[in-house]
């Protein structure tokens, strides 16, 4: 079986097991298919802080597998559409024609068998809208193919706190196209959270309903408050907003400390509102800096990578204008606040 070692990243220099990620199958149905449909599982981590570190560094492992560019590329249900509107005639479709995001697939000169073929034309050449994923299951047996079929999902269980047996946080993790490290279920035995991502507005500050909610919203929460004191809040005896808002506070971790270097420096102790920033002149006053919530909001003005340098973060903040993302300040940060992307370390406070 051909494997991905989960390895360190940037500086995040945490001893952290070694583990192998079963990434391509060497036979069967999964072959060339990132095959994880086993959970990927480490024991050992001594704190919950350590153990969204590790999930943390498996999704940026992975994801890097995912990035454009990388060696595989994703085979999805709009490739297949366009696909399809753009050669109803063909008796025989050339899977190696198939165009994803306007980009025609490298390495692929496979076709569809016969059977497989006669089933797409009977059932899509009318009707383009009702290809569904498990559609997309006679490329995922096409042993010739080495493509990632959107979407798959990564599951990331982690054993911590050696003073109870089989604590474990579990996350899982959705990788597609046009979503890349979706966290869509999170699970902490310790909190008692089972919890799963839902298209729903958040909840609402409401003293009087409580209790630990089975779903949380899509849509992040905004807070001042730290990621590890968001998360220690949870409570079965706080409100459903409060505990929404700790449950949110895994997610952001896990996937943006996956995809910035420097948020992973801060781990937990990070907040929405925690700035990062660089002196551009070391002989003048001026700083800017740009804060958590600036940097997962506009991922893409990042390129979209994992494992995003500090040195990305200047060079990318210096391309965009000074506006109410990239701010300027011109008075000294405070001893532990904020993150010094020059320094590559925590405000020393000189």
């Amino acid at each position: 079986m051909q494997r991905m070692s989960l390895e360190q990243s940037g500086r995040v220099s945490d001893v952290v097991p070694t583990i192998d990620i079963p990434l391509l199958a060497d036979d069967g149905p999964n072959r060339g298919h990132l095959y994880l449909t086993q959970p990927m599982v480490m024991r050992g981590a001594t704190s919950r802080q350590e153990a969204l570190r590790w999930a943390m560094l498996a999704v940026r492992q992975v994801g890097r597998a995912t990035e454009p560019g990388a060696t595989q590329e994703y085979l999805s249900r709009e490739g297949l559409r366009n696909y399809l509107v753009a050669n109803a005639n063909q008796d025989r479709y050339d899977l190696g024609e198939w165009l994803t995001g306007g980009s025609p697939l490298t390495g692929m000169d496979a076709e569809l068998d016969a059977e497989a073929q006669g089933e797409f034309n009977r059932q899509y050449l009318n009707d383009k809208n009702s290809i569904s994923q498990d559609d997309l299951d006679p490329l995922r047996e096409n042993e010739d193919l080495t493509h990632f079929i959107d979407p798959f999902q990564l599951e990331i269980w982690v054993g911590y706190d050696d003073r109870y047996l089989g604590n474990m946080l579990r996350v899982k993790v959705e990788f597609g196209r046009s979503f890349r490290a979706y966290v869509f279920e999170v699970e902490d035995d310790v909190k008692s959270v089972r919890a799963t991502m839902a298209g729903r507005p958040k909840y609402r500050e409401d003293p009087a309903q409580t209790g630990i909610p089975e779903t949380y919203s899509q849509t992040h929460h905004a807070s001042g408050v730290s990621i590890g004191d968001l998360i220690e809040e949870i409570s079965l005896y706080s409100t459903t907003a409060s505990n929404e808002a700790g449950i949110d506070a895994y997610t952001k971790i896990i996937a943006e400390g996956a995809r910035w270097d420097c948020v992973a420096a801060v781990g937990t102790a990070i907040s929405d509102y925690t700035p990062f920033y660089y002196r551009p002149n070391p002989d003048v006053a001026v700083w800017h800096e740009i804060t958590f919530m600036d940097l997962w909001g506009n991922w893409k003005a990042f390129g979209s990578k994992f494992g995003i340098s500090d040195e990305e973060v200047i060079a990318a903040m210096q391309a965009l204008p000074l506006s109410n993302r990239v701010r300027q300040k011109t008075s000294p940060y405070p001893r532990g606040y904020g993150y010094d992307l020059q320094r590559g370390s925590l405000t020393p406070g000189d």
